[in-house]
């Protein structure tokens, strides 16, 4: 039995399919795989260029002839448009896991009222193979490390971390993002303003204790 792999990247144009599956050819290859990559977005570059379908294919393993994954032969299916995942689900192994972008690019069909945009997708994709579904605009980074957390020591506000906190408070809203660092300045602004969002923000901090 074969032990290549299959990764199939799917989405519309412009969302950076190709490049991802580029990113992951080269770290494949640094690590000493055999690796194989196609890319297939409609009439050349033309209608990936208008937000048409796009798909790129990653094969690896000790030695890969082909970059051609058929039907019902993906490990992974990686889709940065829902539709899309409903689109390429057929490439997927009974096995296979899906990760699915759900933030939702609608086709020019959509656009023009001429169709809906299709609901349920995910639901319906989750009853046949695993699926990890998220909002992608609403990530900035996703880190996987078996490092531990590097914790820093908790200190109360001093008096002049208190008087900082005080002059910039009237500056700040609902919704606000604040870097702050570490030392006594978080918990000056976090005692007792914005409580909700800031005490998930003082757990890293005080995660030791």
């Amino acid at each position: 039995m074969s032990d290549i792999k299959s990764v199939l990247f799917v989405g519309v144009g412009g969302q950076g399919t190709i490049l991802a599956s580029k990113i992951l050819t080269i770290g494949l290859i640094g690590h000493g795989y055999d690796v194989k990559m196609s890319e297939v977005h409609g009439e050349v570059h033309g209608m990936s260029q208008r937000g048409g379908s796009v798909s790129t294919q990653v094969r690896f393993c000790s030695k890969v002839y082909s970059p051609i994954i058929g039907e019902g032969s993906a490990d992974i299916l990686v889709s940065f448009e829902e539709m899309e995942a409903a689109r390429y689900a057929r490439f997927l192994k009974t096995d296979g896991k899906m990760v699915v972008n759900t933030a939702q690019l609608p086709s020019l069909p959509v656009l023009s009222g001429d169709c809906p945009y299709p609901q349920g997708i995910v639901e319906e994709l989750k009853k046949h193979v695993p699926v990890w579904a998220f909002d992608a605009t609403k990530v900035d980074a996703i880190v996987e490390s078996e490092e531990p957390i590097s914790l820093a020591p908790n200190r109360e506000p001093s008096a002049i971390d208190q008087q900082i906190a005080e002059n910039i408070f009237p500056y700040l809203h609902d919704g606000i993002t604040l870097q702050l660092g570490i030392g006594g300045m978080p918990n000056a602004l976090g005692k007792p303003h914005c409580r909700i969002g800031f005490e998930r923000l003082r757990y890293a901090y005080r995660a030791h204790e």
